[in-house]
């Protein structure tokens, strides 16, 4: 299993991150912050199209999947907290409180 982050920069704003899931046996997957719908969209790199969307917390600015590909924590900025998808059911399955205004997250 590989995975890889992305961060996209413009005028010297982070405004997106993406999250590249690769299994070695399945479908390729991105997950990509959407800060203006409080979601995560879910795309099947393979053929370019939305899979799922999933709903987080308050203005998503960043995540990170686990090693061994089964979590992506979410970085919710707007609602000082980061939501926990489990990759087998793209479901939120825990959310953490932080401090106020998070913005990034690394392994």
């Amino acid at each position: 299993m590989r995975r890889k982050a992305f961060w996209i920069k413009l005028g010297g704003l982070f405004l997106t991150t993406i999250g590249i899931l690769i299994p070695t046996h399945a479908q390729q997957m991105a997950y990509v912050t959407n800060s203006g719908s409080n979601t995560v969209s879910i795309i099947d790199i393979d053929n370019n199209t939305v899979v799922g969307t999933v709903s987080v917390g308050t203005r998503p600015s960043s995540l990170s999947i686990t090693p061994d590909g089964t979590r992506v924590y979410v970085v919710n900025t707007g609602s000082n907290n980061v939501s926990v998808i489990d990759t087998a059911t793209n479901r939120v399955i825990a959310t953490i409180s932080v401090g106020p205004a998070p913005h990034f997250i690394t392994q």
